[in-house]
């Protein structure tokens, strides 16, 4: 009798501790890293509703790239081009913008890109001597050449008399200086009173800061040809270095011969024309 009260009450032990070990494989089965883990058809609806979100998400960022990309394509689209030095004080980057102007010399050609847009008033003033001739003929001499420049445009007057009018550039008829007092570059070209007129060998702080210094133009090709221009002493430069040519007697009567006697190895301007651009 009493072996068998045992017997149930082992039996009944074994089953409550069945019982209870299975609630805590069912309870644990549920819990994953601290989540719940939902039944099959829960879990099913709860990997849905993650797959759309990431395609929500996926589409988002796609959509914001694609709106991104577009406004990089419209703003680029909407840049305005280079201005190709337009209005900027050196030469212009592509060459082929402005009106150039070619002189022949006795050492070979040099061209001039001419700059309208920094000194309308001495290009059309070059633009008239080289059309009317005023460089033909080897009429009009480097008189003037240092380290720093070469100065021409002078001539003998009197033997020239149809280009009276064109020498005469007044100081108040130039173009006032449009580079905020910037010094002349290397190879700027600029008129300086009347039919004289300078190109740069070497720049330097005090050259192109005046306020009439406006360039006419820069040289694009022939800068070998201008420093080899052949060099007299320079009596403003170099006061005790010797005798150089004087911008009075050439343009005086007999200045041609004047200068072809007593500086024989000076170099000329043989002839000029004007290119047109090529936009």
């Amino acid at each position: 009798m009493w072996v068998n009260q045992r017997s149930r009450r082992v039996a009944a032990i074994l089953c409550f501790l069945c019982v209870a070990v299975g609630s805590l494989m069912s309870v644990g089965l549920m819990w994953r890293g601290g989540s719940p883990r939902m039944g099959s058809s829960a879990a099913q609806r709860h990997l849905q509703l993650q797959r759309r979100r990431r395609t929500s998400s996926a589409r988002a960022t796609a959509g914001s790239r694609q709106v991104a990309n577009a406004n990089v394509t419209h703003t680029r689209a909407q840049s305005p081009p280079p201005n190709n030095g337009l209005g900027l004080c050196h030469p212009s980057t592509g060459g082929h913008h402005f009106e150039h102007a070619v002189f022949a010399t006795t050492k070979g050609n040099f061209t001039v890109e001419l700059r309208p847009d920094l000194a309308p008033k001495s290009v059309a003033r070059l633009k008239a001597l080289i059309r009317a001739g005023y460089f033909e003929n080897d009429a009009v001499a480097f008189f003037r050449v240092n380290q720093w420049i070469t100065q021409f445009g002078c001539d003998e007057h009197d033997a020239r008399p149809q280009f009276r009018a064109l020498r005469v550039f007044e100081k108040n008829d130039r173009d006032t200086n449009p580079c905020n007092r910037s010094p002349w570059s290397l190879g700027t070209m600029a008129l300086i009173g009347g039919n004289q007129m300078v190109l740069v060998l070497k720049p330097n702080d005090s050259m192109g800061t005046n306020d009439k210094d406006a360039p006419v133009g820069y040289v694009v090709d022939g800068m070998d040809v201008l420093h080899s221009l052949h060099r007299y002493n320079d009596p403003i430069d170099n006061p005790k270095g010797g005798p150089g040519p004087e911008q009075g007697k050439l343009q005086a009567p007999g200045g041609a011969e004047y200068l072809r006697t007593h500086f024989p190895e000076l170099d000329y301007i043989r002839s000029s024309a004007l290119l047109a651009s090529h936009d």
